[in-house]
């Protein structure tokens, strides 16, 4: 891709196009790729879920010619640095008493013929009649190649990209390292040598990316999703998280302001983290007089972050908002954040204003000599907005209650239990990086 004059001739719209397809993979629910090669690049810088569905091809439209005219066809439709025809030149340097079309490529090789881009049909036509199809891009799947096969026509390329899914080689075709020129001579005397024995393998192979294969495909991946889709509405909006531990004094008023919430679409998870006061005794009263409310016992103290992955691991809520047991939430959060998160799937953590207040729980924390009367008191000018960079500095931008849709927790694989303390700054680094 470095190759590319993003700049110039062809201006920066390929950028523009990854930035929205990259969104869109952020926000989808599944994904679908053609080939394992583009689905493992896409789940190492997205950590999303990638199923790998092939591309169909009709084999009727695609059914051999008994025409085999002998020459060497790469077909692609534009020359660039992934489809990048110097290794017909060198090819044909290498074969001189080779025929070679091909649509883009040298000009000033005898063996060598150049068509530009053809219509649809005419194009067909030089597929079906070519004795071996050249296949040297780095395909993302492979049509073309899975085009030639299904007309009988044995393949010969670099052994990378989506062709290597396809192909075995000297099986159903041939396979070199990229740039082995040498490598593509031998295999084109091979496939020239046995063509008629090729065909039928060939073929067979091509047939096993039928639509009718191929589709089937698509419709168990797609209705599995609607499916696991469906499955998470059933359960409540938002999973409360509380982990207690030493905080019996302060516990009934965090659950009081759960239940005092104005959206009623949820669940409260407390967990009493082995305890030593009476968490686990006030948490069960509240879990017998409100059934949303349920409890988890800790039999060994987990500690902050083993705590919240336990409650995590039980709950059912799409969106989670973890809450210790000695803060409280405002009546309207759970509608404010979740409604938000409903609303806008390009966001996956969303987050409010702290107020920071005294023992007694209602005292604001006078901060005006350190913001110098700009702000009221109970705030601290934290949380501020979410960068990056800042996080990454061990500027943490964001409250430990924030919510996050739950696929937050499960891609970046939970808080890290090694985090005695700053858990959340670690969870939001991991989250957003």
């Amino acid at each position: 891709w470095a190759e590319y004059d993003w700049a110039g001739e062809v201006g920066n719209w390929p950028i523009k196009a990854n930035a929205d397809v990259m969104e869109t993979i952020r926000q989808a629910d599944m994904t679908i790729a053609h080939s394992e090669w583009v689905a493992q690049a896409i789940r190492r810088h997205t950590m999303r879920k990638v199923e790998v569905v092939p591309l169909g091809i009709d084999l009727k439209e695609w059914a051999p010619r008994k025409r085999n005219s002998g020459y060497v066809l790469w077909n692609k439709t534009r020359p660039d640095p992934v489809c990048d025809p110097r290794p017909v030149a060198e090819l044909a340097d290498a074969m001189p008493e080779q025929e070679i079309i091909s649509t883009f490529g040298p000009e000033d090789r005898a063996n060598v013929t150049l068509t530009g881009v053809l219509p649809y049909e005419e194009a067909k036509v030089y597929v079906k009649d070519a004795g071996v199809y050249l296949c040297t891009a780095r395909e993302t799947f492979g049509i073309g190649t899975l085009e030639a096969m299904a007309a009988g026509v044995p393949v010969v390329g670099w052994n990378w990209g989506g062709q290597r899914e396809i192909i075995t080689h000297k099986e159903d075709g041939w396979l070199c390292d990229p740039g082995d020129i040498d490598g593509l001579v031998e295999g084109i005397h091979w496939a020239q040598e046995n063509r008629e024995e090729l065909a039928p393998f060939v073929r067979e192979t091509a047939g096993k990316y039928a639509w009718k294969i191929t589709m089937a495909q698509y419709a168990e991946v797609l209705t599995r999703t609607v499916e696991e889709w469906r499955a998470r509405r059933e359960g409540p909006r938002t999973s409360v998280i509380v982990s207690a531990f030493n905080l019996q004094d302060y516990l009934p008023a965090t659950l009081d302001s759960v239940r005092a919430q104005t959206d009623d679409d949820w669940e409260c998870i407390v967990v009493d983290d082995a305890s030593p006061d009476n968490c686990g005794k006030i948490a069960d009263r509240y879990a017998e007089v409100d059934d949303r409310i349920k409890v988890i016992h800790n039999e060994k103290n987990q500690y902050i972050s083993g705590a919240k992955n336990t409650g995590i691991s039980a709950a059912r809520g799409r969106y989670i908002l973890p809450l210790d047991a000695d803060d409280t939430l405002t009546p309207s959060t759970l509608e404010t954040l979740a409604g938000k998160l409903d609303t806008d799937r390009s966001l996956h953590i969303v987050y409010g204003g702290v107020l920071f207040v005294n023992e007694d729980g209602v005292t604001p924390i006078d901060y005006s000599k350190e913001m110098r009367g700009r702000l009221p008191p109970g705030h601290s000018g934290w949380p501020i907005p979410f960068r990056y960079e800042a996080q990454e500095q061990q500027r943490n931008c964001l409250p430990y209650a924030s919510m996050f849709r739950r696929e937050v927790w499960e891609r970046t694989g939970g808080y890290r239990t090694r985090c005695r303390t700053a858990e959340d700054a670690d969870f939001w680094l991991r989250a957003s990086s």
